[in-house]
């Protein structure tokens, strides 16, 4: 409940109240759980005040100071805060639901699960906020700042986004409409995932219109993700429970990316009135039940074969987590499925022509020597010609390669034998050849070569991923295009 003492102070208006902050600099005044209806608190300094659980009904806070103060769960539907200042002010699932937030300085801010629907926002400073599984539902945020906010899970239905700016924000799971408005978007690039993973673009900023054509697409589809693997059982399961959930909305898997750190994301295009956050959180609800009773299932069939001997049962468990990534033998079911749903081969394909190949068991479909399939299906050209996509070496470029293979690999061994991990030793290795190469303008061209000759070298087996990794890396930290 509230101070009574700080209570009072308050009530003798803000010149008072102010004048007793300054003598007190050292104290939070505690202010939760109290109703403000109709009370006028414009320019009173309430920063680092706790105001948790209370109502501000009726009462006006404009130009007030509220940095670092305390305002979950309040309730300030339709309050004035045009101007405030609400720096790193924590509003968690605070009502500001047709709130004027004007201009208002809002740098850093939890905004976690508030509900901003219909709210105005216009031009408000939000750098930086948390705003994860928020409402913006129909919230007008025309010019606003919101530069490496977190919209994270968020609601953005009908929301206007008018001349924002949303570089480097995170955009993961962002659900938007038709009549969400994007135009004249400030956007150098954004992220896709949390901690700053899944840039897009993956180097340099967008090109005029394709954060438009990013978010087109973001609107009817679905990530999936899976940092740990994935057991394609389990997610068979799970996509058939959600498709009968969806009920006669169809719901497809439209790509399958392996992001070779034993994390998968699978794309689902789902209907545009579908609400994709409900979507997401169903079939993550299914996946974890069915990875449940899969291991519950082993588990009972040890104990029944092993007369229920908890101490052997345990060192099985780890053959469940080897069984799980077996399964992984199934992703390549859904990405035929995956590709039969775009009418696209997604992968590369190298057909020679040799006797038995494809290419001479029959029409594919197209004219030519059909020694090639291009990226859409049925579509064969050309006599031997490398497809879209693929890479054909010169011996130049090959010998390049392998001496980056070479040299890359003696610097991984040397930094094992001191102890290194695998992975340590590929960020000690990029890290070093960075640092040389932004001294030594040879070692920079050397390593701008390494890069842009990679192309699908690690796929047809002319380097390996680790070197793949270090020239990345490398590059990365040097602030070049990634290839």
């Amino acid at each position: 409940m509230a101070n009574e003492e700080h209570l009072e102070i308050l009530k003798q208006g803000a010149e008072v109240w102010n004048r007793w902050r300054k003598e007190n600099p050292n104290v939070s005044p505690d202010l939760g759980y109290v109703s403000f209806s109709d009370i006028n608190l414009d320019g009173f300094d309430l920063s680092k005040t706790c105001l948790w659980y209370s109502s501000f009904g009726g009462s006006s806070l404009r130009g007030t100071l509220l940095t670092w103060s305390f305002l979950q769960n309040s309730y300030l539907l339709g309050i004035d805060l045009t101007g405030a200042d609400l720096r790193r002010a924590s509003l968690h699932e605070a009502n500001l639901t047709l709130a004027c937030l004007y201009r208002a300085d809002l740098r850093g801010a939890f905004l976690n699960q508030t509900d901003l629907s219909s709210a105005d926002l216009r031009e408000a400073n939000l750098y930086q906020a948390q705003i994860c599984k928020t409402h913006l539902i129909a919230t007008n945020l025309e010019g606003a700042n919101l530069s490496e906010a977190f919209l994270a899970y968020s609601h953005g239905l009908a929301a206007n986004f008018k001349r924002a700016i949303l570089t480097g924000a995170c955009i993961e799971a962002l659900n938007t409409d038709d009549r969400t408005n994007f135009d004249d978007v400030i956007c150098d690039y954004v992220y896709l995932r949390y901690d700053q993973q899944e840039r897009r673009p993956h180097s340099g900023n967008f090109k005029p219109g394709e954060f438009t054509k990013l978010f087109q697409k973001a609107r009817v589809t679905v990530d999936l993700i899976f940092r740990h693997g994935i057991d394609w059982q389990a997610f068979l399961v799970s996509f058939q429970q959600l498709q009968v959930e969806a009920g006669d909305k169809v719901l497809s898997i439209q790509a399958i990316e392996d992001k070779n750190d034993g994390a998968f994301i699978i794309r689902v295009s789902v209907p545009p009135e579908l609400d994709k956050a409900e979507i997401e959180n169903f079939f993550k609800q299914k996946y974890q039940l069915a990875l449940k009773n899969k291991d519950e299932q082993y588990r009972k069939y040890l104990r029944e074969r092993l007369n229920d001997k908890d101490s052997v049962i345990n060192c099985y468990n780890e053959q469940i987590k080897l069984m799980r990534k077996e399964n992984t033998n199934l992703q390549e079911v859904f990405k035929i499925m995956a590709e039969k749903e775009n009418s696209k081969i997604n992968n590369t394909f190298y057909i020679s022509g040799s006797p038995g190949s494809i290419a001479n068991q029959g029409n594919l479909g197209s004219s030519g020597n059909q020694n090639s399939i291009g990226n859409t299906a049925g579509d064969v050209k050309g006599n031997q010609e490398s497809i879209q996509n693929n890479y054909n070496y010169t011996f130049e470029q090959k010998q390049i390669l392998a001496e980056a293979e070479a040299e890359i690999q003696e610097l991984l061994k040397q930094q094992r034998t001191q102890g290194y991990s695998p992975e340590a030793a590929q960020q000690k290795v990029a890290s070093d050849l960075a640092i040389k190469a932004n001294n030594d303008p040879a070692v920079k061209s050397k390593l701008e070569k390494w890069g842009q000759y990679l192309g699908d070298a690690a796929v047809n087996g002319l380097i390996g991923e680790a070197v793949v990794t270090v020239v990345k890396s490398a590059l990365q930290f040097l602030g070049l295009p990634i290839p």
